[in-house]
């Protein structure tokens, strides 16, 4: 099986089921081996498996994507930081298959650029990251897919913060808290809130969509049964009406001739 990205790995100890997948992704100028260092402090069942990024700095420094210094002002290529988060998306999932992990249980560890692609990959490919550590990074919008947010909406903050009004009723929010594990001091504090997407809304119509296709089914069969009785009922009211003509035309048309018998 063909990898995207060069990278080590150490496999879980356990053979016979699938297994909670550990991703490790280094900063600017670091290497694979930067991060998997610390490969022993994870639990023996878990793959760990830890990325080099596609771009050379120097020799055994890699980067995820450029980044530029000019007039004292910092910028970084965008299109190859969406590349790198695409790409290294559709890495995990190869290696899931690839060393036998469980898709449903991925943590990703990044730091520095690693942590800022973190972000972009776990917020644009939702359900795929089950949990996310990012060491000093960010969120950078510029490089995140929002996929339930058209161009228009994403740049427009009243109509984000309208959106955010209508969202805030559809469901509750997840509380997002994290605590210092010495001090015990509250440091994140936050509210995740999220709306129902598109497939969802369109089900809410389906059971009336239902509905009216049984009501025209019912309607359907209600006619062809009516009108199937109506013609049973011709039937029968053209046959009575034959009998009742054999029957008075018969007696009548004796008569007529025995008065012209008579007659003569």
């Amino acid at each position: 099986m063909s990898n995207k990205f060069i990278h080590v790995h150490r496999s879980s100890n356990e053979k016979s089921k699938k297994h909670p997948l550990v991703v490790l992704l280094h900063g600017y100028g670091s290497n694979e081996n930067d991060l998997f260092s610390f490969q022993s402090f994870f639990p023996e069942n878990h793959t760990i498996v830890s990325f080099r990024a596609p771009l050379t700095v120097f020799e055994g420094m890699y980067a995820w994507y450029e980044i530029y210094f000019e007039n004292n002002v910092k910028s970084f290529n965008e299109n190859t930081a969406k590349n790198s988060s695409n790409e290294i998306a559709d890495e995990i999932k190869v290696i899931c298959k690839q060393y036998n992990c469980d898709i449903n249980n991925i943590t990703l560890i990044g730091f520095s650029q690693g942590a800022i692609l973190g972000y972009s990959i776990a917020i644009s490919n939702p359900g795929l990251i089950k949990n996310l550590v990012a060491l000093s990074g960010y969120v950078e919008e510029k490089i995140i897919d929002f996929k339930n947010h058209d161009g228009v909406i994403k740049d427009d903050s009243l109509e984000l913060y309208k959106n955010l009004e209508k969202i805030k009723n559809e469901n509750d929010p997840i509380i997002i808290q994290y605590r210092d594990s010495i001090t015990g001091k509250l440091l994140v504090n936050q509210k995740l809130y999220y709306g129902d997407s598109n497939l969802i809304k369109q089900l809410k119509y389906y059971p009336i969509a239902l509905l009216l296709i049984i009501m025209l089914f019912g309607l359907l069969i209600f006619f062809i049964f009516k009108t199937n009785k109506i013609s049973e009922q011709n039937k029968l009211w053209l046959s009575m009406a034959r009998e009742t003509a054999h029957q008075i035309g018969t007696p009548l048309s004796s008569l007529i001739g025995w008065i012209t018998l008579m007659k003569e």
